[in-house]
Formats: C-alpha cells, structure tokens, sequence
C-alpha cells in the first residue's frame, strides 16, 4: 500500500504526528479509529474524519464501464515490428504493447542482435522512444548504426543522429541497478505531465531489459534467501510498466540444461516461477546443418509461449551486418556463387 508521503493533502506537521503513533500507509490510516487517534495527536476528530474521507478518495480506484475501457485500451495499443517479417508472422503481427514477449536461446544466439533490431525499428518507423537496459555490456551503438545503414543506406549523418537519440540506454548490472532504473522510469512517467521536459519516457512505447538472467541468476540458490522475492518484484515492475503505461517490454533470457528428459535438451533459465512472467515466448536455436554447410548461419525461432497463436511452431531468420533477414542475404548467396 502507498505510503502517506505520496499524498498531497498530508501536511508535514500531521505526516510526523501520525508516524510517532505508528501509522505509516495508506492503509493504516483508513482503518484507524478516528476518535481514538484524535485524542492521542489532539487533533478535532472532525477534521481528521474529513481528512480520512480524503484519503479514501484519493486511494480509490475510479470505476470504468466496459465501453471506456475498450476505447481507451484501444487508443494506446500498437504492435510493434522486430525488423523480421517472419518474426513477426510467429509473434501475430509483431510486439503487442501490454504484453512482455521474453527472447530465450544460449548465448551467442542473436538475442541481443534481435534486441537492437527492435529498438532501430521502433525508433525509426514509429519515431518513438525505446529504453534499453544493459545488463552484460552487449548493446553497441555502432552495431545499430550499421543495422541502419544496412537498411536504409540513403539516410544522413543526421537522420542516423536523430534515430539514435530516440534509444535510450542504461547499462545496470545487479538486480538493484535494474530495480532502481525502472522505478526511475516509472516515476518520470508519471510526472511527465507536470513539467514541460523533452526527456525519454515521453513517447516512450518499448522497453528492453537484455538479459534478465544476467542479474537474477546470481541472486538465487544457496544462502541468498531474498533472490526469490526479488526476482518477483522484478516481474511485478515489468508487468505495471506494460499494462499502466502501454509499453511493450521485452526480456531476454538464458538456457539451462533440462535434467528431466534422458536426452541433452535445454529450457529456459530462472525456473517455474519466472515462467509464467512472459505473454510471450521465442526459443532461438542455430541449425546445426547451416553451420556445417554455410558461412551463413540460419536461426531457427520456436514459439513455446502464446494466448494467440498455434505453439511450437518454428521459422527461420538469418543475422548479417545489416541486421535480421527472413531469408539468405543476397550478399552471401553471391558470395557462395
């Protein structure tokens, strides 16, 4: 519950009085005996009465009908492209905003690849902003730079400049730097309206966390007792962010071997818990056949996770310095000619 501080109708004086008689939320306020309470801080009772109908107010959540509901969803819904067309057809149009999609594979995979992708994308079809958080150092300005030019190559110092600036990147590599960027975030979300600042999270309709595992593994197992609750605020965060504020959020996430199956397969990391985090799923392998025979690698994505679409169904992609391709670049089928 939020607590009293947040409340603009709580004056300093009363804030400390109310803390001394150990009422620190929302909460503890609203259930308090008014007359009681009153009498201990010397307060008349008929104020805080009317102060606590207030704070009920303030508190409450504000009813909806279904109508409104559909119309304002439906004002701040988008789908965003990955810079794949068969990525998108496997995603149903591509990245839905409300939703987290999560990237699993081994590393070396193309996950950040793919990552870099969607923030190019998002910044230069839809001119909004991204925010890309850093967890392992994989993010390379140069790398989308040469995505762009190997998409557009007519585009000018200056428009590459102003797509750029459009990503926003935080490099955070603990689970504390990562909470404590996405609080940030949500905070000036919320109090963009109150001042006139061009800052990042206007238009703000993507965020990347690449990779999740990078700063939850560490905290987990052995004697690190509170792993487990952190990585559940984590999830929380990453869901209030999506559905509060129209965002798509998209997480990458590592393998681990699956003892359960005779044979060697993997699963993604983090376990049960984590699992049902994702609205989204896409498990990215190389196939072994393209790395014997072709200096092109072909990645081969498997949708494991969806409320839309069929499951297990898989398509191909390829990686080249021009960034995601649906079939061989061209270059290489000259280049094999």
């Amino acid at each position: 519950m939020h607590r009293l501080l947040s409340l603009s109708c709580m004056k300093p004086n009363l804030l400390d009085a109310l803390r001394q008689n150990g009422i620190n939320t929302v909460a503890d306020f609203i259930s308090c005996d008014v007359d009681r309470l009153a009498r201990t801080i010397l307060v008349p009772s008929e104020d805080l009465s009317s102060l606590q109908k207030t704070v009920i107010a303030q508190a409450s959540a504000f009813t909806m009908n279904g109508s409104d509901f559909y119309e304002d969803m439906m004002s701040r819904f988008c789908i965003l492209s990955s810079g794949c067309d068969n990525l998108d057809e496997l995603l149903d149009g591509g990245l839905y905003t409300g939703e987290l999609t999560e990237i699993v594979g081994a590393a070396g995979v193309g996950k950040s690849q793919i990552c870099m992708s969607i923030a190019m994308f998002t910044a230069t079809e839809t001119k909004n902003n991204v925010l890309y958080i850093d967890t392992g150092g994989s993010l390379s300005a140069t790398r989308i730079k040469e995505m762009l030019q190997g998409w557009n190559s007519s585009l000018d110092d200056q428009e590459v400049h102003d797509i750029l600036s459009r990503i926003s990147v935080i490099q955070a590599f603990d689970i504390f730097s990562v909470l404590e960027a996405l609080e940030s975030v949500r905070q000036r979300i919320c109090n963009q309206g109150d001042d006139g600042d061009d800052d990042s999270t206007q238009h703000l309709r993507i965020i990347i966390v690449d990779s999740v595992a990078g700063v939850i593994s560490p905290i987990l197992g052995g004697q690190q007792i509170h792993g487990h609750s952190l990585m559940v605020n984590l999830s929380r965060i990453l869901k209030s962010l999506a559905v509060e504020h129209s965002v798509a959020v998209v997480i990458t996430n590592n393998v681990v071997t699956d003892s359960s199956k005779s044979s060697f397969s993997t699963k993604p990391a983090l376990g049960p818990t984590w699992a049902h985090v994702p609205n989204t799923r896409l498990f990215i392998q190389k196939n072994p056949a393209s790395q014997a025979n072709s200096s092109e690698v072909e990645r081969i994505a498997t949708l494991t996770k969806s409320s839309r679409q069929k499951l297990q169904v898989s398509s191909a992609f390829y990686i080249d310095h021009g960034g995601l391709y649906s079939r061989r670049p061209v270059s290489q089928n000259l280049t094999q000619t």
